[in-house]
């Protein structure tokens, strides 16, 4: 089964979830830390793509408190919750498209993002869109979430109705492609794997989690009943072969350097 990125499909999830995204998303703010500890250097202006509720953004400003941040994403709601953090008086915010900024070249020191490239529909372009608002010795550095996220659920959902790729995160780039996508652009890349294991009390409390944190993306397939018969047959295939219910979370760390 192929996955195409619904990006309005993607917005709308994490419109409706906006009040509660921070309860559950522990790993993209797990993420977030980690992100910005292989970040280093002086920055005047950095662009944020996906800020989200913005946790990540009250981390670039305490960071950087002498940087001017540009926000952007594309859910008002989401906005609205990031506005609410403690983000000092050179935060600004953009309601916008990520993926389709388009800039004069060679505006940011920093261009970043936690946790939402793979969200992306066209990566590759956009990174080359990026790179070329970079200054000279610009910094592009995000997280991104690859293949191997959900595995497990993958593996339990295919063993029920049979097929493969039921999950979104079967289609998000790994080390090879994000590779590929820098070789010959950026002066240095360097990309570090990191996997994070959550464990459940059961099913719904993992579908609940996906679902507020924004992390299932468009879903898993339509036309599927996910009535309390189905969800205790999967419960019962994810004990039989994992033990327990557990999740694995495959991040990808990225810092692409841009020539002086």
């Amino acid at each position: 089964m192929q996955h195409i990125i619904n990006k309005d499909v993607v917005k709308n999830n994490f419109s409706r979830n906006a009040l509660k995204y921070n309860e559950y998303a522990m790993v993209q703010a797990q993420c977030a830390q980690e992100l910005i500890e292989h970040i280093n250097g002086k920055f005047d202006d950095i662009l944020e793509i996906g800020c989200g509720t913005g946790v990540y953004t009250e981390l670039l400003a305490k960071h950087f408190p002498d940087s001017h941040i540009t926000a952007v994403d594309i859910s008002a709601r989401m906005i609205d919750e990031a506005k609410k953090g403690d983000l000092g008086e050179k935060v600004s915010f953009v309601k916008a498209d990520g993926e389709n900024i388009l800039q004069r070249s060679e505006v940011y020191d920093l261009i970043t993002s936690n946790a939402v490239f793979q969200w992306m529909e066209d990566l590759s372009g956009t990174i080359n869109n990026y790179y070329s608002m970079l200054k000279p010795s610009g910094v592009l550095a995000f997280s991104i979430y690859g293949p191997g996220t959900f595995n497990e659920f993958e593996s339990v959902i295919a063993e029920n109705f049979g097929g493969e790729r039921w999950l979104n995160a079967t289609i998000f780039p790994d080390q090879q492609a994000l590779d590929r996508m820098f070789s010959g652009k950026a002066h240095k890349f360097q990309v570090l794997e990191r996997k994070y294991s959550q464990e459940f009390n059961n099913l719904y409390d993992f579908l609940r989690a996906i679902k507020h944190s924004g992390t299932r993306g468009m879903g898993v397939s339509r036309g599927i009943f996910w009535g309390p018969e189905l969800v205790d047959r999967l419960e019962r295939i994810y004990v039989d072969k994992y033990g327990k219910i557990v999740a694995t979370h495959q991040i990808f760390y990225c810092l692409a350097y841009k020539k002086a």
